[in-house]
């Protein structure tokens, strides 16, 4: 998944300085919404 990749690149210098470049409003509200969606998605699996 996207967001774990970012969580270990986000470590080393290099990354965090391209990933500061990347992570503007629209982009953390884009990732924030597709977590919602996977979460809500694993929620009615394990509720079935």
């Amino acid at each position: 998944m996207e967001l774990t990749t970012f969580n270990l690149r986000g470590r080393y210098p290099d990354y965090k300085n391209r990933f500061r470049k990347k992570a503007t409003r629209p982009f953390a509200e884009e990732k924030i919404a597709a977590a919602k969606e996977l979460r809500q998605w694993l929620l009615e699996k394990i509720n079935n």
